[in-house]
């Protein structure tokens, strides 16, 4: 089948963690793109590259910036939908999905900070007006553990207890601006969420969690936006999110730098980003390249019986990367055959059920894992 040329999409950080592999998934499934970025080297290098896996595919190239000259690219070019891979959001405003919206053109972000993901909506008024829809946080939060909960949610009356969270493969490619989201909270003390009995603080109150093929890993606390959708839909009394990196060393020394920040200490690790990240790659030799995500549901069932599902995805071969990117991929190409008719600017969370999101991994090394005990 040959792509349909004059619905092209717009990808923003197209050399970026994310937006490459944004790229490849859509050449493969045969959607004509543009890759955008500042610097043309490595968008002619990338469109080599992206060449090989989809021949007949048509892939353009925009150098530009796009905080200065979005709007005019836009008019000129015409996309459908522009996707905007480009973090971190913490320090984000909204220009860019207004941009795209007055000129009419869907877009779609993989945000993953709180506050930006939360007043998203105040763009819906100008959405529908101009019959076009804005989707921010099309990443594993929430796509994925909303999708999982969606799955389970007959199964509970009541959620008393999520605890949940992703395990990053030490050798697993992670992106500056991931790493800029984190930093940005660690040590920092969280806005408040269901079921906290004292103050949070970003990349501590460390614990181990027990994986199907990997053995125990170490978590902490994050701050994203589940922490406020989840429970505004399902029926959670608790919630709580970490994340991890393999290795011990490298964890537990962000935990330290957590203490610092927590300790008022004069230091912005914001700053230290790049620094950081390639020290952190100095333990790759200690680690592997499997991560994981676990969701752990107590609570009671329609019956009034007491309920716990554990569900555990783990993902091999460095396969991890891509599971954030599925939600973008698979949004996009729904938009494009007109199977998503909804209008406004609202969040990911629910738009992928359990089944959409496990076929687009087909493909992959991912293993699900998946257990329900009850008690009469």
């Amino acid at each position: 089948m040959k792509p349909d040329e004059d619905n092209k999409v717009l990808i923003l950080g197209a050399t970026g963690t994310f937006g490459r592999k944004i790229a490849k998934g859509l050449v493969e499934r045969n959607i004509a793109i543009i890759i955008s970025g500042r610097h043309e080297e490595p968008l002619l290098a990338l469109k080599k590259q992206l060449s090989k896996a989809a021949i007949d595919t048509c892939i353009d190239i925009l150098c530009f910036d796009f905080k200065t000259r979005l709007s005019q690219e836009l008019l000129r070019i015409r996309p459908l939908i522009v996707i905007n891979a480009v973090g971190p959001y913490q320090t984000a405003d909204f220009t860019t999905a207004i941009n795209c919206i007055l000129l009419g053109v869907s877009y779609i972000d993989l945000a993953d900070a709180r506050e930006y993901v939360n007043d998203f909506a105040i763009l819906e008024e100008e959405a529908i007006k101009k019959n076009c829809i804005a989707i921010t946080g099309a990443s594993t939060l929430p796509c994925l553990s909303s999708a999982v909960l969606d799955h389970y949610k007959d199964e509970f009356k009541t959620i008393d207890s999520l605890v949940y969270g992703i395990s990053l493969g030490q050798k697993a490619e992670r992106g500056l601006a991931t790493f800029k989201s984190i930093l940005s909270y660690t040590g920092q003390r969280l806005e408040d969420f269901p079921g906290i009995t004292k103050k949070v603080y970003g990349w501590q109150d460390l614990y181990r969690q027990e994986y199907p093929l990997l053995g125990k890993r170490w978590m902490a606390n994050c701050d994203v936006p589940d922490l406020d959708l989840l429970p505004s839909f399902f029926p959670i009394k608790s919630i709580r999110f970490s994340a991890g990196i393999e290795n011990t060393v490298a964890h537990l020394g962000l935990a330290f730098l957590a203490w610092l920040v927590r300790l008022k200490l004069p230091i912005k690790l914001q700053n230290y980003a790049e620094t950081l990240l390639k020290w952190s790659h100095y333990f790759d030799r200690f680690g592997t390249d499997a991560g994981a995500m676990h969701m752990l549901m107590s609570g009671t069932d329609y019956q009034g019986n007491h309920k716990n599902i554990k569900w555990f995805l783990v993902a091999k071969a460095g396969d991890g990367s891509y599971i954030p990117t599925i939600p973008a991929i698979w949004l996009t190409k729904k938009i494009l055959q007109e199977e998503i008719s909804e209008i406004g600017a609202i969040s990911a969370m629910r738009l992928m059920s359990l089944e959409n999101y496990m076929s687009e991994l087909k493909k992959l090394d991912v293993h699900i894992f998946s257990e329900v005990s009850k008690k009469i």
